[in-house]
């Protein structure tokens, strides 16, 4: 039989065949009768018939590297098998190399000489493993590499030899030994099979039982003989006896089967599916649309490539190879020519190439095919070139379950137990919610809207959906699976495989409710996502002829200004200095971009006017570089009136929600709906900011505002609220529908006689008033008792006083500035006065 055995379908979890001298197995597929590809296999759990059977109960955990600088605080560590396991690079003994044509930030070299006899050292934590795992071999990807930082080659006949010493333990302080080994020479066998390096494992006597945190401390020191030579790592793997075996890296793609499509070899990055329709790479979660299905055509190596949690398909690669490029989902089918790298080295060795069929010479590798290519810029899947030299045009495909998880809210534990609650809207976005009797109403951040969700996930069994107000079950505590629809929207899938359907609708979204708090001061969610090219420029709220600006005026010297906004560098923003009233006249938003967006870009905007926290109305703007809106009229009704939030929303990734993840900018204006509007004009208020500086009128005849500066103090700007509106100190404004006050600002008055009157030296408290003579006597004129009269110096000493008097002769006292205080029945009087 050569080496291929034919059986029997049945229920063994797999089924091995050993080749002769080795520790490695065909694997032999019993639904198909088909040879795969070679699996090492640690140890064996039974042998028959010489078959071997395998039985797996645990997953291997890989550690991967990613390195910003020359030391272990700038190494963040990557893991992969297990969910919810992290890792973290406690210590090097050594800065590292950070350059070298082999050099890159995956691997960690230690900058010392194997010839200077170093003693180099590795601390790494492995945390929340879980409490049965257990592990006896410890692989590690060595490389070896000479001073320049390029691979060491085995040919010229130089003894590299390194000693490894494993331990591991609970803490730094308590570790015992794992495992070690002697003279390994690095560089050997390393070079025939193009990889430049390889994985040596190192197998304890015993398993080791894992703890949390799990340290692994790893000391190289130098070997009988070394010629010269530096020790780099790229992976860490914990595996013992009831490991899984790695998943075939490089199958035959094959109908009905679902993959996971990684960048090229020995890298963390996945092919995802993202929010917004792009592809980009992420690392391994099941929260993560990793999962792909690939569906043959009828051509050779031709399939189609549908992710298993949306449904939809790459899209066509053929575009002009650039950054800009972008690959996206499709919802249509589009053909891809996938065929495996005819490198025998390098990154790309045994990987895979993908083309969309509609590119010119979409079969061959050579011609430079158009491809899927992970940008080296960005996380984006692009459109670049084959060719064994482009290694970012190259993929492992490897077989998986679909384990996709979708979970938009955080489940509790028990029923009773809910710390996140949330709204279940209806699929047609309509903003309606589900009450308890099972019907919908509008949505409100109300106790009859409130639900919370109880299990782990869909395959220990899926959710229970509990009524919070009562922490009542629905459906008698019936469990449902969460799967996506392809439309942004979620179904509950019960035990009978059929959609949850409540008064027709089977389509759902989840929406987190509001604390009470955030109700209270309006706090909002802040959209998740990133900024674009494109962005507001400039943006204006008109009402009633006053205008909210987008950046606010400014003074500049004597005129004010209307800045543009440049590139924000985040995606949200609220105008919190200013606000715009409103009425039921309406009023028009205008925005104005920094470029003409594509067709792609979509712009809207959201009212909360009952301020419940969920945005009730939506206006969609016609896009182009400078929209206007139709004229928004509020809505009427006490619940309405008040103080609210305008949200717009510009983004090009097709989601509409007002709190949906955006790609490229939101902005929060306040509006105050003041409510119906009225034929009554109103004339302005006017104040000033510091009555000593000066003095503000409204002329009725003119309608202008007047500003006046007392002593040395100076006009600069008329503002209403922190609005600047006009530097001239004359300033004519038309009376309006709505209440305005302006407000006139001065700068500071340094003359101390600001304020002093010779006639009427103080303001009246409660009939109390206090007047200075010509021979500089105070009277306190009131009809009550005088109890007091101080006389106080800037410094606060009492220069003069009297009790039980209404005038004080202070014509001894010398010239200055001083405060009259006077106390009576009736209350007390001050007064600035001058001698």
């Amino acid at each position: 039989m050569s080496g291929r055995l034919f059986i029997e379908r049945c229920t063994a979890p797999a089924l091995f065949h050993r080749l002769p001298g080795a520790e490695v197995y065909h694997r032999l597929d019993c639904k198909h009768h088909t040879r795969l590809k070679l699996y090492a296999v640690s140890r064996l759990a039974e042998v028959r018939d010489g078959r071997v059977l395998v039985h797996f109960s645990a997953d291997a955990v890989t550690l991967t590297f990613n390195r910003t600088g020359n030391n272990a605080q700038s190494v963040t560590v990557s893991t992969e098998g297990i969910a919810g396991v992290s890792a973290e690079l406690l210590s090097v003994s050594h800065s590292m190399k950070t350059s070298g044509s082999a050099i890159t930030s995956s691997i960690l070299c230690p900058d010392a000489n194997g010839n200077t006899s170093p003693t180099i050292t590795y601390v790494m934590a492995v945390n929340n493993l879980p409490a049965d795992y257990k592990f006896n071999s410890i692989g590690i990807d060595i490389h070896a590499l000479n001073g320049a930082g390029a691979y060491q080659e085995s040919s010229d006949g130089v003894d590299r030899l390194w000693n490894v010493d494993i331990q591991t333990g609970a803490s730094e302080t308590a570790l015992s030994a794992f495992a070690s080994a002697s003279d390994i020479d690095i560089a050997a066998g390393v070079n025939p099979d193009g990889a430049r390096h390889k994985v040596w494992d190192f197998t304890a006597s015993d398993e080791m039982a894992a703890t949390s945190p799990h340290i692994i401390k790893l000391t190289v020191t130098k070997g009988s003989a070394n010629g010269g030579c530096f020790f780099g790592i790229s992976s860490v793997t914990l595996s013992g006896s009831g490991s899984t075996v790695d998943p075939d890296p490089d199958p035959e793609p094959s109908a009905g089967k679902t993959y996971t499509i990684k960048w090229k070899n020995n890298t963390s990055d996945y092919m995802t599916e993202a929010a917004d329709g792009g592809i980009v790479i992420s690392p391994y979660a099941t929260h993560n649309k990793i999962f792909w299905e690939l569906i043959p055509t009828g051509k050779t190596n031709c399939y189609y490539v549908r992710n298993t949690a949306t449904g939809r398909y790459i899209g066509s690669c053929n575009m002009q190879p650039s950054s800009n490029s972008k690959v996206r989902m499709s919802d249509t089918p589009v053909e891809y020519y996938i065929s495996k790298s005819s490198s025998t080295s390098g990154d790309n060795k045994g990987c895979w190439w993908m083309s969309s069929t509609d590119c010119s010479g979409y079969d061959s590798e050579t011609s430079g095919a158009r491809c899927l290519n992970k940008d080296g810029a960005s996380t984006s899947i692009i459109t670049w070139t084959t060719g064994v030299s482009n290694v970012g045009s190259y993929w492992t495909l490897t077989e998986s379950e679909d384990l996709y998880e979708t979970r938009p809210f955080n489940p509790a534990e028990a029923v009773g137990q809910a710390d996140f609650f949330y709204h279940i809207i209806d699929g047609s976005n309509q903003s309606m919610a589900l009450t308890h009797d099972m019907t919908w109403q509008k949505t409100a951040e109300t106790e009859n809207q409130k639900w919370y969700f109880v299990g782990s996930s869909n395959k220990d069994g899926g959710y229970i959906i509990v009524d919070a107000s009562s922490n009542t079950p629905a459906n008698s505590g019936a469990k449902y699976r969460v799967v996506e629809n392809g439309n942004l929207t979620i179904s509950f899938i019960g035990a009978d495989n059929q959609r949850l359907s409540i008064g027709g609708v089977n389509e759902f979204l989840i929406r987190s409710m509001r604390s009470k708090l955030a109700l209270d001061l309006q706090i909002y969610s802040m959209p998740c996502g990133s900024v674009a090219d494109f962005y507001v420029t400039n943006a204006t709220v008109i009402s009633e002829g006053v205008t909210l600006h987008y950046p606010m005026p400014v003074r500049n010297g004597s005129s004010v200004s209307y800045p543009s906004a440049s590139r924000p560098t985040d995606k949200y923003t609220i105008v919190s200095r200013d606000m715009i009233m409103v009425t039921e006249a309406g009023f028009t938003v205008n925005v104005k971009l920094n470029t003409t967006p594509s067709e792609t870009v979509k712009a809207y905007l959201y009212f909360d006017w009952n301020r419940d926290g969920v945005f009730e109305e939506t206006v969609e703007l016609e896009t182009g570089r400078e929209m206007t809106s139709q004229t928004i009229i509020p809505p009427v009704g006490d619940e309405n009136l008040g103080m609210s939030r305008m949200r717009l929303r510009l983004t090009d990734n097709g989601l509409t929600e007002a709190e949906d993840e955006v790609h490229g900018q939101v902005i929060d204006f306040k509006v105050k709906n003041l409510g119906p509007a009225v034929d009554t004009r109103y004339n302005p208020t006017v104040g000033v900011n510091d009555s000593h500086r000066g003095s503000a009128m409204y002329d009725e005849n003119t309608k202008t505002a007047i500003a006046t500066p007392c002593g040395t103090a100076a006009f600069l700007l008329w503002k209403e609220d922190m609005r600047i509106l006009s530097t001239d100190a004359t300033f004519e404004v038309e009376p309006m529908a709505v209440k305005r006050h302006l407000t006139a600002v001065f700068s500071p008055n340094l003359d101390p006689k600001t304020g002093i009157s010779q006639e009427i030296l103080a303001t009246e408290a409660q009939g109390v008033a206090v007047t200075l003579t010509e021979d500089k006597t105070v009277n306190v004129i009131t009809d009550t008792r005088v109890h007091h009269i101080f006389v106080f110096n800037t410094k606060g000493d009492i220069a003069a006083h009297v009790a039980g008097s209404s005038s004080l002769c202070i014509s001894s006292i010398q010239s200055g500035i001083y405060i009259v205080k006077a106390i009576t029945a009736n209350g007390t009087a001050t007064s600035k006065i001058a001698l």
